[in-house]
């Protein structure tokens, strides 16, 4: 993997992000050339040809970034400067070797499926948008009963009531799916997931489909509440009764760049405490619970 230019993410009016970002910078241009240094105001990202995408943030600012280059095919890479970082490959203390490493060369392509969200009004398209978690159909109101139908390949799924609908990636399944009850999937699975949200019975359980799958949801017949598509956690279309929301796999996945030697289930661990198992100290023996 050759790369010949960098594009530096990250909201410069945080001042902690500030510093990092022109430390970054003066560091970088030694080595490699600096296409731009981009923050929420850019709303297209672009390196150009054998360019690299490094995002400087939380997971927060790497959702922002996917959507923001638009299905582009320059890899991406994530420097944890918020409180999770479960979609960050670096961290700041460590960040330079790997660089260095990705300059000479070294490091894989990884490829995560996106979502390709579209609002329809009337047969014709209101809003087209890229998802790389999830996309959540909900009502406006907090608190508020939503009744929405879901279609597969035009084939009526179930009729949902609860507090909406979540439609995630294999990456978002660690995200707000995770939070209510869908499954953990491993982020380069070929599938989409389907979870209700609070729903108002026993019946309803998450579904795993197909990344081949067309799903097409629609507020009920007779449902007056206002309604919101709501774009990894991010980006919130309003929607009316009559709409059509139809989601897809992107032609296009996101790519990032893998350097770091740490497995998915390692991830889980270190970042979930995954099993509830505590850390083992330098002697190998069972850390204490903190008060």
């Amino acid at each position: 993997m050759k790369i010949a230019r960098v594009l530096l993410v990250g909201e410069g009016s945080k001042p902690g992000i500030r510093r990092a970002l022109d430390e970054l910078n003066a560091w970088l241009r030694d080595r490699v050339e600096v296409a731009a240094v981009c923050d929420s105001t850019h709303r297209e990202l672009d390196p150009g040809p054998n360019g690299l995408v490094v995002i400087l943030g939380g997971d927060g600012a790497i959702l922002s970034a996917a959507a923001r280059l638009g299905g582009r095919p320059a890899p991406c890479i994530g420097i944890h400067l918020g409180r999770f970082g479960f979609l960050a490959e670096l961290e700041p203390s460590t960040c330079r070797p790997y660089l260095e490493r990705l300059f000479a060369g070294e490091g894989e392509i990884v490829e995560r499926l996106m979502l390709r969200c579209e609002v329809l009004r009337q047969g014709k398209t209101l809003h087209s948008e890229l998802a790389l978690n999830d996309a959540v159909v909900t009502a406006r109101a907090a608190g508020r009963m939503l009744a929405v139908d879901l279609e597969v390949d035009g084939q009526l799924v179930a009729n949902y009531r609860g507090d909406g609908l979540i439609i995630s990636t294999p990456v978002g399944s660690t995200a707000y799916s995770l939070a209510a009850g869908g499954p953990v999937v491993e982020p380069d699975s070929d599938l989409i997931l389907v979870t209700p949200l609070a729903p108002h019975t026993l019946s309803s359980r998450p579904l795993v489909l197909d990344s081949s799958r067309l799903l097409a949801v629609r507020l009920a017949r007779g449902q007056r509440r206002a309604a919101a598509l709501v774009l990894d956690g991010q980006r919130v279309v309003t929607i009316r009764n009559g709409d059509l929301i139809r989601i897809r796999r992107s032609e296009r996945p996101l790519r990032f760049v893998s350097i770091v030697e740490r497995s998915f289930f390692q991830t889980l661990r270190e970042k979930f405490r995954w099993g509830g198992s505590v850390p083992l100290n330098e002697e190998g023996e069972r850390g204490k619970a903190r008060a």
